[in-house]
C-alpha cells in the first residue's frame, strides 16, 4: 500500500486511506497519503444511522474517483459507507490471499458484497490461480474478475550487489502456521546434515498472534535434531538488515512478496508452497506461471523435492549458478511497480459503479439487529 501510494503521487493522484483506528500503519503511510480515522474497527457498528461517520471521512467519499479495498474487512468497511451515504461509486476490491472470500455469501458480509454485489470489472485477484480457485470454491461456470499482480519495487532490490555463500539459506516472513516450511525446513537441514552438507537457515520474521505455538514448537525441534549452530532466528528485522541478509544468501525459500524480493535480489528462490506437508514446490520462482509466489497452482500438484533442489544448487558451477540468479532476477521484472501502477489506473477507469442493493441491505441489517438482540438478552438472563 505504501509503495502505490507513493507511485499514484508521484503521478499527480491524490490517496487517502481510511482506517479504523491508528497505529503502525498510520505512521508509514503518513508521508504519502491523506490518513483518516473512523474511530474503531467495528464495521457492523457503520450499518446503522446511529453511529456518526467523521465529517472528512463524508467529505472524502462524496468526491472520491474509486474506491480500493484491500481486505474482507475493509470491504466491508466501504460498502456499508457507501450504502449509508446512498453513494454509487466505482469500488473495487483486491484479492490477495488465496482464503479472501472463501465463505459462503450466505453467511459473511465481505463474500455477499464481493459475489453479490460488486461488477465483476470491480474484482482484482493477484494471480491467475487464485482467480481459478474463486470460481472454483464458488461454482462458477467461469472465473470473474481481473488478474493485478502484487506491485514492487524491482528495480531498487536488483540494484543489490551480492556476495552470495551458497551454503546460506535465506527465509523472510512472519512465523504464521500456512507457512509449513517452517517446520520442514528443520527436517530437510537434517537430511542435508547427514549427508556432509552444514548449511545455514536464517529465518527472519516473527510469530503471529494466532499462531503463538510455532514459534515454540520450531525451537523445540531445532534441539531435537541437534540443528542449534545450523539455524538463526533472528525474529523482526528491518529493512536495512534484510538487505545485508540478501547479499550474502545463497538460497531463499519462501512466499509472497519476500519470495518475489529475494528473486529481484537474483537470490536462486524456491517457492514454499502455502500449507504443503510434502516439502516439495513447482520449481525455481522463474518456472512458476506468472504472478505466482507460493499458491497452489490450479490443477496441478508440487512434486519437486526442495531437499534435491536445495542439493543441486550447492554443485552447480558458478557459471550455472550465475545464471539462475539471472533467470530469476528477469522474472520478478513481471511485477515492477511502474508496470502494475499503469494497469491499476487502467483497471480503476475501467470499473462500474458499484449498486446499492437495497433488498440485501435490509436483510443484513435486520440479521444484526436480531444478534444484537440475542446479545442483549443474554447479557440480562446472565
Amino acid at each position: 500500500m505504501h509503495r502505490m501510494c507513493q507511485q499514484l503521487q508521484a503521478r499527480g493522484h491524490h490517496v487517502t486511506i481510511i482506517l479504523g483506528e491508528g497505529g503502525e500503519l498510520m505512521e508509514q503511510l503518513s508521508n504519502c497519503a491523506t490518513i483518516l480515522l473512523l474511530g474503531s474497527r467495528n464495521y457492523h457498528k457503520l450499518a446503522f444511522p446511529f453511529t456518526a461517520i467523521p465529517a472528512e471521512v463524508t467529505k472524502t467519499l462524496l468526491t472520491s474517483d474509486a474506491i480500493v479495498a484491500f481486505s474482507e474487512t475493509s470491504l466491508s468497511i466501504s460498502y456499508c459507507l457507501l450504502r449509508r451515504l446512498r453513494l454509487k461509486k466505482r469500488l473495487l476490491a483486491g484479492v490477495f490471499n488465496p482464503w479472501a472470500y472463501h465463505a459462503p455469501p450466505t453467511k459473511n458480509h465481505a463474500s455477499n458484497v464481493f459475489c453479490n454485489i460488486l461488477p465483476d470489472e470491480n474484482k482484482l485477484f493477484m494471480s491467475e490461480h487464485i482467480r481459478l480457485s474463486h470460481a472454483k470454491t464458488h461454482d462458477l461456470n467461469q472465473p470473474v474478475g481481473k488478474t493485478w499482480p502484487l506491485p514492487l519495487d524491482v528495480e531498487r532490490y536488483r540494484r543489490i550487489e551480492r556476495k552470495p555463500e551458497r551454503l546460506r539459506i535465506l527465509s523472510v516472513g512472519r512465523l504464521m502456521s500456512f507457512k509449513t516450511y517452517n517446520l520442514y525446513m528443520i527436517d530437510i537441514l537434517k537430511r542435508l546434515k547427514s549427508e556432509g552438507v552444514h548449511a545455514h537457515w536464517e529465518v527472519v520474521g516473527d510469530v503471529d498472534k494466532s499462531d503463538n505455538e510455532l514459534k515454540s514448537e520450531m525451537c523445540k525441534r531445532i534441539e531435537l535434531s541437534g540443528l542449534r549452530d545450523n539455524v538463526t532466528l533472528h525474529g523482526t528485522l528491518d529493512e536495512h538488515r534484510i538487505i545485508e541478509l540478501l547479499q550474502t544468501a545463497g538460497v531463499f525459500v519462501g512466499m509472497g512478496t519476500s519470495l518475489i524480493v529475494a528473486a529481484a535480489a537474483g537470490v536462486p528462490a524456491i517457492p514454499a508452497i502455502v500449507n504443503d506437508l510434502s516439502s516439495s514446490t513447482y520449481g525455481w520462482f522463474h518456472e512458476l506461471p506468472p504472478g505466482s509466489c507460493g499458491e497452489h497452482v490450479e490443477g496441478t500438484s508440487p512434486d519437486i523435492s526442495i531437499h534435491k533442489m536445495l542439493s543441486g544448487v550447492l554443485a552447480v558451477s558458478d557459471t550455472e549458478y550465475s545464471n539462475l540468479c539471472f533467470q530469476e532476477k528477469e522474472a520478478a521484472m513481471f511485477f515492477d511497480i511502474n508496470r502494475r501502477t499503469e494497469q491499476f489506473l487502467e483497471l480503476t477507469n475501467q470499473a462500474k459503479l458499484a449498486p446499492l442493493n437495497h433488498k440485501q441491505w435490509a436483510a443484513y441489517l435486520l440479521k444484526k439487529l436480531a444478534k444484537k438482540s440475542r446479545l442483549d438478552v443474554v447479557r440480562r438472563l446472565s
